[in-house]
């Protein structure tokens, strides 16, 4: 068996790539495009929150959300 044919080693090799992917992932779980990267200077960078809420028809934002969207946190 070569070491390419150890399935230990592909497993690992398999797990590690996941890693990989996984921090290469943008915040919408895609890899950013190339354009995105040379614009922005690298990958997407999470820096907020927001969630809607249905049964109340309200929004809900991270401080940074509202900063970004010009309003006072609060």
């Amino acid at each position: 068996m070569t070491r390419s044919d150890d399935p230990t080693r592909q497993v690992a090799c398999s797990a590690g790539q996941a890693a990989d992917d996984a921090a290469e992932m943008g915040v919408d779980g895609q890899r950013p495009s190339r354009l995105d990267e040379a614009i922005l200077g690298g990958p997407p960078q999470r820096v907020g929150r927001f969630e809607y809420h249905y049964d109340t028809d309200t929004w809900t934002w991270s401080d940074t959300v509202a900063r970004m969207h010009g309003y006072e946190p609060g």
